[in-house]
This record gives structure tokens, sequence and C-alpha cells, in this order.
């Protein structure tokens, strides 16, 4: 493996329900196939790369907590956050912190090949600590392949972001196109005409079939829209608090 390629593009550190679900993603930023049999992932987890651990360019691996937990939400179809082909290396051995550590990949040799030092606060993405989102690489092909110079841009929070989608985006990279906004709300009326304003900032018709509004990010599907359900170039879109149940 070398640390000029693969680096370490997602990092599922706290789900929103249980650890169960953590992951560690990796991916191959470079133009080879890599072979990362022997190498490590160490810190608060400790995983060996099997034999014949091959990541073609512009792939991910997965390393995971509890293997069987991570297939029920992700491999199996019929869960909304199900997504085909997914390569997992394996389960570590330990368990990512709440609230911060090193995550390094190591070479056979035990040479750090490079660390990542996420938190959860300051400057790094709040999302993802515990409100139901990864912790994402923003530009994993923008890392540099310099030793130090890609130490410091990982040590920076403003290089991470919080998944978009809600337990993550693991196997891909996170290419989701948000169709609308939620321009306006009203909150909190004694008559209870409470209610949410969505905004289509594209060009296109946006459809919203196979998304959904919550409250809360303990249950962030909550009101599924109906299928069909459309918003025009430059339209908008109101849910009562009648219709959305909340």
């Amino acid at each position: 493996a070398q640390g000029g390629e693969i680096v370490i593009s997602e990092i599922h550190y706290e789900p929103s329900d249980s650890e169960d679900y953590q992951f560690i993603e990796l991916y191959n930023a470079g133009t080879g196939l890599v072979n990362l049999a022997g190498a490590r992932l160490a810190g608060g987890v400790d995983f060996l790369f099997p034999a014949a651990t091959y990541l073609a360019p512009g792939a991910c691996v997965l390393v995971v907590e509890n293997a069987v937990a991570f297939s029920n939400r992700y491999r199996t179809a019929g869960s909304p956050w199900y997504y085909p082909g997914l390569a997992v290396a394996g389960t570590w051995a330990g368990k990512l912190s709440d609230d911060g550590e090193a995550v390094s990949l190591l070479a056979t040799n035990l040479a750090d090949l490079f660390s990542v030092t996420y938190e959860a606060g300051g400057e790094w993405p709040s999302r993802a600590a515990g409100k139901g989102s990864s912790l994402e690489l923003a530009e994993p092909a923008a890392v540099p392949t310099n030793g130090p110079a890609r130490a410091a841009l990982l040590a920076q929070g403003a290089t991470w972001r919080s998944s978009s989608l809600n337990h993550g985006s693991p196997g891909r990279l996170d290419d989701y196109e948000r169709p609308v906004v939620i321009n306006e709300a009203l909150s909190h009326t004694d008559l209870d005409t409470d209610w949410v304003e969505l905004f289509n900032r594209n060009s296109t018709t946006s459809v919203l079939t196979g998304l959904y509004l919550g409250d809360s990010y303990a249950n962030p599907l909550r009101y599924a829209f109906t299928n069909g359900t459309q918003v025009a170039p430059g339209g908008y879109l109101v849910r009562q608090a009648a219709q959305l149940g909340f």
C-alpha cells in the first residue's frame, strides 16, 4: 500500500443509534491497482488487511465494527440505506471514540503511511457527532501525495464534511445532488398552523419521490413524499403540520 494513493475517505465514528454501525472507508485516489495485504488500521481500532485485498483506482473498501449490523443496514435489499456491491474487508478489534482520536494506516513494516486525527467539536462537522451523518473527506482526489502536506490537510476540520445522506454513504463517494432546500419554516404557533416551505433552486423540475422530512435525527424518515411529488424550477412546496404529522 502507498499512502499517496490510499486515503481514509469516510469515518462513521458516532452513529445516531448504535456503535455497531461504525465503519471506516478507504479510497484509492491513484491510477493503479493497490494491494492492501499486510497493511494495518491502528488507533482506537486495530485491523490487519488479509492477503489479496486489492483496491482498484476509484474504488472503496470498508472495515466495520459489526459485520452483521453493517450488512443489515447497508447490504440488505429493501433497507433504505442499501447500496449494491459494497466491499467489506472485515471487522476490527476495538471501537472508534465518540470524542475524536487518531486513526492511522500502517505499512507492512508498521511505518505510518498517514493518520487522521478527527475531532467531535470545534471546526469539525457537527452532524457527524451522533446526529445521523458520517464524517466524509470533501475532496479525496485532491489529497496531496506529499506526506507532510497530506498530514496538514487531513488534520483540518474544514477538509471534512458531514455526509448529506443519513448514516453516511459507505462504499462510494457522496455525489448526491440536493434537489431542493428548506427555504422557510413557521414553528411553534399557538394555532397549530406550523409549516415548512421547500424551494427548488435548480433549473429543472425536482421529483421528491424517495425523499423524507423529519424533526429528529433519530427518526429522519418521519414524512415520506408521495410518488410523483414535484417542485417546478424556481418553485416552492409547502407542507403543513397536519400533513407532516409533527
